[in-house]
């Protein structure tokens, strides 16, 4: 606050300082998430989201980010999230993402009630949503019925207006955790997102889901930034850039060093994924 500021002696940081132009890509799988960003020195960096102790020793299966959700208190949840739209204050024990809500539902002896409490596999939510009726209850025991999947994008350049009647959707809550994973003063605010999507996804599903991830994401943005500098939501955008196997041989043909040549270099990518199998074959 600034009366904090000013007890203090100290001068709040210019979060425009922070903004980057690098580039953030996203594969919202079935089963897990992958996150990458590129770094200031020219790398890239993959992303650990939602893990127990980030203080343990780094393990490969942290940077495949389980696509699940844990409804603990959502009462409490819900008056948080509709209180503000950027960067409300929620707790994590209200609702949870990633490895500790799959921990949760993997470790779970049968208890109907923590499995009543777990959504897991939102991007199969979404392709089916709208024909079919999907409920939750969480550890209070409030029992709610998800809406329906629907295509909500924010205005380009213009910033989101959040009320109490404002609706619940999980893939724009799971885009927010990933969201406040990836924007934060040390790794910098970012602005441009791509996602990748299997073959045959509907078109309409991925307006959905790319709607979805435009809010989450927009609202791990810090508040003053929005409130200082909007223009930077005109620079704001989540796109879809190749199907997940395309998106594949792109990065590993340059990994393996494979160079094109006047007849062109033949290639086949088996995308064994956690609910879909993509193929794709090229020059």
């Amino acid at each position: 606050s600034a009366e904090a500021l000013k007890r203090f002696g100290m001068v709040a940081r210019n979060p425009e300082r922070d903004v980057q132009r690098r580039a953030v890509a996203i594969d919202f799988g079935t089963s897990s998430t992958v996150v990458a960003v590129d770094t200031a020195n020219g790398g890239r960096e993959l992303l650990r989201i939602g893990v127990r102790d980030f203080y343990e020793a780094v393990q490969p299966k942290h940077f495949e980010n389980p696509t699940v959700l844990e409804c603990v208190d959502f009462s409490a949840f819900e008056a948080a999230w509709t209180q503000r739209a950027y960067r409300p204050e929620l707790n994590w024990n209200w609702m949870r993402a990633a490895h500790e809500a799959q921990a949760s539902f993997r470790d779970n002896p049968g208890d109907t009630e923590i499995l009543a409490s777990i959504l897991p596999k939102l991007k199969q939510w979404a392709l089916r949503s709208e024909r079919s009726q999907v409920r939750l209850t969480d550890r209070k025991g409030k029992e709610m019925q998800l809406a329906p999947h629907i295509e909500r994008n924010p205005v380009r350049g213009q910033a989101l207006q959040i009320t109490q009647d404002y609706p619940f959707d999980p893939i724009e809550l799971y885009a927010w955790y990933l969201g406040m994973a990836i924007n934060w003063r040390e790794r910098g605010l970012f602005l441009k997102y791509y996602l990748s999507f299997p073959v045959k996804y509907p078109r309409e599903v991925k307006d959905r889901i790319l709607a979805s991830f435009r809010r989450g994401l927009q609202r791990s943005l810090p508040q003053t930034l929005i409130e200082h500098h909007p223009q930077v939501l005109n620079d704001f955008e989540v796109n879809d850039w190749a199907s997940e196997p395309a998106a594949y041989a792109a990065a590993a043909m340059a990994h393996l060093g494979i160079d094109p040549t006047e007849e062109g270099v033949p290639y086949a990518v088996f995308d064994f994924g956690g609910g879909t199998t993509d193929f794709d074959f090229g020059l």
